[in-house]
């Protein structure tokens, strides 16, 4: 400031030479396309991470957190890898960032290991999560799968383990895995309803069955192969958008083994008509099948409201002003029931001859891929 004669204070000189920055530790986007967490360079070091380009505005570093086997994390957004040699078992401690975590979301951007046994079970390999709510042993085949769980202030800390059978360990076979691990707040507008093993938050999509294949000639030369895990009861939720009132089930297009749950299935191919006579649903489905409550042609007919679909193709039950009697209808199926679920019961045998408690044979079924499409309320 100026004094009375004119000369300027000493100490308006003096200023200060650093200023404090503060940002989120938010996600963000590395310069090799992953997802990282915002740190100081101080910080992402001293935590064990990899910095991978800036962010706040350059003030802090894009931090990559990447572990193997035998070790331990607390960051958002870690990634779990597969080591350059398999070993028969690599595990992944994971502890809460925090006491106000709730849930955590495994997305699987790639995971390939041996498929199930001949009754369809994880037996040989599989990947199992322990420490939170139930999450079914996995194994085979689940690029872009994801799976969730929850965690409670006194649940400890989860793991994530890939068990591997001696001969792949022996003789160094690939197995691949790269799984993000994401932690959410109790209050985050993300988090998956209470019960669901996937969530998925758009008004369209895909959702298919784990370890479900899509060129069935590619895979085997034997027409018994199994690939539809069993002893599965999980459910798929789908998060209602804003505007919308129903949801619609569909077979994914240009592909006619999208839905092949009982019974057999090996003179289908991805060509094949889709036959009428292997639609299923209701009763007929006691083994393996897939829940979509309220289900019918237009979501609206109670009399033709059917909750379990099985067989061969999806389709829905229609009757006729003179005849109550059911008629199996290739086609989506529509639901207005809430919240959007797909439920997903196999029982324990998914493959060879007959199985326990007089269900059909299965033979060659590989699950399901079905496309969604939420449909706008009616004004």
């Amino acid at each position: 400031m100026l004094l009375k004669n004119g000369l300027r204070s000493r100490d308006s000189r003096f200023f200060s030479l650093f200023t404090v920055i503060r940002f989120d530790n938010s996600m963000c986007m590395t310069n090799q396309n992953d997802n990282g967490t915002c740190y100081t360079q101080a910080d992402c070091e001293r935590k064990g991470g990899k910095p991978r380009g800036s962010c706040a505005s350059g003030y802090g570093v894009c931090c990559y957190f990447e572990y193997m086997c035998s070790q331990s994390t607390s960051q958002n957004g870690t990634y779990f890898k597969n080591p350059p040699t398999p070993q028969p078992i690599c595990n992944l401690m994971i502890n809460r960032m925090n006491d106000d975590i709730c849930q955590v979301k495994l997305e699987l951007d790639v995971f390939e290991i041996a498929g199930p046994n001949s009754k369809g079970e994880c037996a040989d390999e599989f990947f199992l999560v322990t420490g939170g709510s139930s999450v079914p042993p996995i194994c085979g085949l689940n690029n872009k799968q994801h799976l969730i769980y929850s965690v409670t202030p006194d649940s400890g800390p989860s793991q994530l383990s890939v068990i591997l059978s001696v001969s792949t360990t022996m003789h160094s076979n690939a197995r691949l895995w790269n799984i993000r691990i994401y932690q959410y707040e109790c209050t985050s507008p993300v988090l998956a309803p209470v019960g669901c093993l996937q969530y998925y938050t758009s008004a369209s999509g895909v959702v298919q069955s784990f370890n479900y294949r899509d060129d069935v000639k590619s895979i085997s030369k034997d027409t018994n192969f199994v690939h539809h895990l069993a002893n599965l009861d999980y459910s798929a939720c789908i998060r209602m958008a804003s505007g919308y009132c129903g949801i619609r089930w569909s077979q994914y297009p240009g592909d006619n083994v999208s839905f092949t749950m009982t019974g057999d299935a090996s003179a289908i191919t991805s060509t094949t008509t889709l036959d009428p006579k292997n639609v299923e649903y209701g009763d007929a489905c006691k083994y393996d099948y897939i829940r979509i409550p309220g289900g019918s042609e237009d979501g609206g007919s109670p009399a033709n409201t059917k909750d379990r679909y099985c067989g061969r193709a999806l389709g829905f039950c229609r009757t006729t002003p003179t005849s109550s009697t059911c008629s199996a209808i290739l086609g989506a199926v529509i639901t207005y029931s809430k919240p959007f679920q797909l439920g997903v019961v196999t029982d324990a045998d998914e493959g060879g001859t007959a199985t326990q408690s007089n269900a059909p044979e299965d033979k060659s079924n590989r699950g399901f891929r079905l496309v969604f499409n939420q449909t706008p309320c009616m004004s």
